[in-house]
């Protein structure tokens, strides 16, 4: 057994938010040592209310027992029925790729920003990511839509619109951002009439602004939504851009070692293998 391989493909799987000294990495070892030319490894884990399950693809390359992570498919679950399951595979090439945090995110609807890269050239670049539901590839994942540096969405100049607490704190200001890069919902203080009210926001490029919430999850938002008819999204006013000219890669951007914080597994992966 190549163990540099191995190593490598377990700090990949920690990166990108599977777990570390999870069920999975054992699993791995174990196919691994079998020495097939490809396996299947499968894990699942809660975010919010909703259930995250992955396939992960593994192929042996040309090289005797090294191994590469080529892609997971994920599916994420609704216990509310209100929405039906989404389902999108996510690729991995060479230090690129969603984390699985990030895929929940996506999947529910929100924005990632990240740093992509064109596979013909690896020339690297930063873009909003999101997926068009309403439109499907010839594999059956959704579109995948980018907003560029052109598209001039600035978050950070964005925020300093609100009477947002967290920004006067450098280090929550940091972290309040770096959340809403990821995808993520994130709670929040607004100063009212010289009160503090607890909010949630969450990245829009699209309409280049925010969206706010009084609700902490997307089933809560939804539900909020089925009650009151107003508008819950505020943003400043969009202006008409053009789509980018440049086309998604079909693989996704780097992962960060501050990933594992936020999307490690909550529930402990099932111990299933395809063989």
């Amino acid at each position: 057994m190549n163990q540099g391989n191995l190593d490598y493909l377990q700090d990949k799987l920690k990166y990108l938010g599977f777990g570390e000294d999870a069920p999975i990495n054992e699993e791995l070892k174990e196919e691994v040592l079998r020495g097939q030319p490809a396996f299947q490894l499968l894990t699942e884990a809660l975010f919010e209310d909703c259930r995250m399950e992955a396939k992960l693809y593994f192929e042996r390359s040309g090289v005797k027992d090294h191994y590469f992570f080529k892609k997971y498919d994920a599916l994420l679950q609704y216990s509310d029925g209100i929405e039906a399951d989404k389902q999108q595979t996510f690729y991995i090439y060479k230090k690129w790729g969603y984390t699985f945090k990030e895929a929940f995110n996506l999947l529910e609807g929100r924005a990632v920003y990240k740093k992509l890269v064109m596979q013909k050239t690896d020339t690297e670049y930063w873009a909003w990511s999101e997926l068009i539901f309403s439109e499907k590839d010839g594999f059956g994942n959704y579109r995948i839509k980018e907003y560029k540096e052109n598209y001039n969405y600035d978050l950070e100049k964005l925020l300093e619109m609100y009477p947002i607490v967290e920004l006067q704190d450098e280090q929550l200001r940091k972290g309040l951002i770096r959340s809403l890069q990821r995808g993520n919902i994130h709670p929040v203080y607004f100063i009212k009439s010289n009160k503090r009210e607890k909010v949630f926001i969450e990245a829009n490029p699209k309409e280049r602004g925010i969206i706010i919430s009084q609700q902490a999850t997307r089933a809560a938002v939804r539900a909020e939504k089925l009650q009151k008819p107003e508008e819950t999204a505020l943003s400043t006013e969009p202006s008409v851009v053009a789509e980018p000219d440049t086309p998604a890669p079909e693989s996704a951007p780097e992962s960060e070692a501050g990933e594992t914080s936020d999307t490690k597994p909550v529930r402990p992966p099932r111990k299933r293998t395809y063989k």
